[in-house]
């Protein structure tokens, strides 16, 4: 059990550093020794740790299948704590889909879970992750609340490495009120604490795309482009869902520098991506910058196209939200 824990701890190093394939190798070699010795607490950590591995390289599905059954054996073995862990990452699978209701009923659940046991890490875990979904379907009072709620475990229990996460969804919320400086220095101090070895290496390339699309919000396209250049040249930039949203944010500096012919060629290809991907989320913003370009350029039955793609795109997550959610 100890060399198992201490092959977990070396898989999670490798996982830190985005040094996927190393870390993939570690957990399946953890879980078929976990199993082989009769160990459902390692078998279900070694299956959750590779279903975030698999969901850090993009491979949705196969996150899916391992995220599953690791619920299902800490169901069957009634291990609350990988139960809740297990629920947490499937809520946040769903939640990367932007299928709300699901997302939100797995956080619940681990939730429920995480209050049995006393679980801070993961309460706090989880009102970040809701106060993001709540944010992201327009509800920022429920969201506010959440984000207050998990800074005071963060604050009492010290967790400095969701402090990263935190400071993001408060540039977030303040955006969403049109306080853009607040925001930038929000993300500035994420961004810094990450690179200092304060959070993930993961989330550097959701903060500097962040912080690239605030700055073209603010009408700095230079600068913008700037950061999604430094965004493109690290890891967690290239992956697959942090590049289709960079190819968006790049779609709309060409827009904002007068390349129509770059803009639309960079819109075009992250809403393809996006699409590809079911990142509802990127798809229509893709879409309305591509049909502001399209008519800039006088093609105006190609922007009502786009358009229409973007509100139909919208419509379709509204439709599949439940009533909770809908403000």
């Amino acid at each position: 059990s100890h060399g198992l824990a201490l092959l977990n701890t070396l898989g999670k190093v490798h996982l830190f550093r985005e040094a996927l394939e190393e870390a993939e190798e570690i957990f399946k070699t953890n879980l078929n020794l976990a199993q082989e010795v009769g160990d459902p607490p390692n078998q279900a950590r070694a299956l959750i740790n590779l279903g975030v591995v698999y969901l850090q390289k993009g491979a949705i599905e196969a996150a899916l299948d391992i995220f599953e059954r690791a619920r299902h054996l800490c169901t069957h073995t009634n291990d609350l704590r990988h139960l809740s862990i297990s629920l947490e990452n499937l809520g946040v699978l769903h939640h990367r889909r932007q299928a709300y209701g699901r997302a939100l009923s797995y956080y619940h659940q681990s939730t429920a879970a995480s209050r049995r046991l006393g679980l801070g890490t993961q309460l706090a875990a989880t009102a970040l992750n809701l106060c993001e979904l709540y944010l992201a379907v327009g509800d920022r009072s429920r969201a506010r609340r959440l984000h207050a709620i998990a800074n005071e475990y963060i604050t009492r229990d010290r967790m400095t490495f969701l402090e990263p996460q935190s400071l993001l969804l408060e540039g977030d919320l303040a955006r969403s009120d049109g306080e853009l400086d607040r925001a930038a220095n929000r993300y500035a101090l994420a961004i810094n604490q990450v690179e200092s070895g304060g959070g993930t290496n993961q989330r550097l390339g959701s903060l500097l795309w962040s912080q690239a699309e605030l700055l073209l919000e603010k009408g700095e396209p230079a600068r913008a482009a700037a950061i999604v250049e430094q965004a493109l040249e690290v890891p967690a930039g290239q992956s697959e869902a942090v590049s289709v949203r960079l190819r968006m944010t790049r779609g709309g500096i060409l827009n904002a520098q007068g390349d129509l012919d770059g803009a639309h060629s960079e819109l075009t290809a992250a809403a393809h991506g996006a699409q590809q991907r079911g990142d509802h989320e990127v798809a229509w913003l893709a879409q309305a910058r591509l049909a502001e370009v399209e008519w800039k350029r006088g093609n105006q039955k190609a922007a009502l196209r786009a358009l229409t793609g973007a509100v139909e795109t919208i419509e379709r997550v509204a439709s599949e939200m439940p009533s909770s959610l809908r403000t």
